[in-house]
């Protein structure tokens, strides 16, 4: 076996366990924003015809925001700019974050119908620690090792490969 293969093997082992390591270490975050996206603990309101509701959300620096919301019919939502959609159209429910906590604002519910109407909704506030963005580094790190280590080995396959012939 060629030296570049053993060495682009060990770059690849390397990389998964980097990969895997910082996998590990963000779950903890995807475990807090998961009840979130499923609405558990959600506050519910009613919204008679044409009524508006408001939320007031406060800044809240090294925090990420999470708001979701269910309707029973549709209805229009106004969010802070920093807010983006994390969920796709074809769902009911829809998930926003902020990536940054100092937001401040409201989140306003306006009931367009002539009918009631009813929302679920949860506005969490997420501490996003140091752990969390080197847990995303080991990932990207983890995952360029792998590439570079399977074309390092191919090549030394390749080089090994031209030695015997």
């Amino acid at each position: 076996m060629h030296i570049l293969s053993k060495i682009g093997l060990i770059m690849l082992v390397i990389g998964i366990i980097l990969a895997g390591v910082g996998f590990y270490a963000f779950s903890s975050l995807i475990n807090e924003i998961e009840p979130v996206i499923k609405l558990h603990g959600a506050q519910r309101i009613i919204l008679g015809p044409y009524q508006n509701y408001t939320i007031l959300v406060s800044p809240s620096p090294g925090k990420i925001i999470v708001f979701a919301y269910n309707s029973t019919s549709p209805i229009y939502v106004t969010l802070p700019s920093s807010f983006t959609n994390s969920t796709p159209i074809s769902t009911t429910e829809r998930v926003y974050l902020s990536p940054t906590g100092d937001v401040s604002g409201v989140i306003e519910f306006q009931n367009p119908s002539n009918s009631s109407i009813i929302v679920y909704y949860v506005l969490k506030y997420i501490e996003v620690s140091s752990i969390d963005v080197y847990s995303l580094v080991f990932v990207f790190l983890g995952a360029l090792l792998f590439i570079v280590g399977i074309i390092i080995a191919i090549i030394g396959l390749i080089l090994g490969r031209r030695k015997r012939t």
